[in-house]
């Protein structure tokens, strides 16, 4: 298994695990509010590298005889303008994605690749990261937890009919 950075030859292996990680996110969805499109894959892949170039991001897959089997983007941020009203000035990482497929979970890889994603983060002098997990998530919600990762914000939602 080879942990490198993200080539355009990887877009279609990575369009289907953003297409099957959406997929997992609408099941887990008690309000189902949530859906996946055709084309969400390819468009999720599009915006993730915007971010990427924009906030010297990183993106990372994991490669197993030439199949994409896992990935980490992460991106950093600083706090500016108004956010210094309120917040210490600081520069963070944000993981925006973190996933394993099914058949390759439970086995490291994603402490791996979390692993990877935190040390790069460092060398780019970030004093903490951050990451979001959508609440029914639980299975992510523990992951994180092991790894050192509290909650520090709740967004609650409410179906109104």
């Amino acid at each position: 298994m080879n942990i490198r950075p993200y080539t355009s030859t990887d877009q279609p292996q990575i369009v289907a695990l953003f297409d099957d990680f959406q997929d997992y996110i609408v099941s887990l969805d008690p309000l189902k509010r949530l859906r996946r499109l055709d084309g969400y894959g390819q468009s999720y892949l599009e915006q993730t590298l915007q971010k990427i170039e924009k906030n010297k991001g990183a993106f990372l897959v994991a490669e197993e005889n030439g199949k994409i089997i896992g990935l980490v983007v992460g991106i950093i941020k600083t706090h500016e303008g108004e956010e210094l009203l309120e917040a210490i000035p600081s520069t963070f990482g944000e993981v925006i994605e973190l996933y394993v497929v099914l058949d390759e979970r439970s086995n490291g890889l994603g402490s791996e690749l979390l692993s990877v994603i935190e040390k790069y983060f460092k060398d780019q002098h970030c004093d903490a990261v951050f990451i979001e997990v959508f609440a029914p998530n639980e299975r992510a919600k523990k992951f994180y937890e092991r790894h050192g990762y509290g909650v520090r914000d709740y967004f609650l939602a409410k179906k109104i009919n």
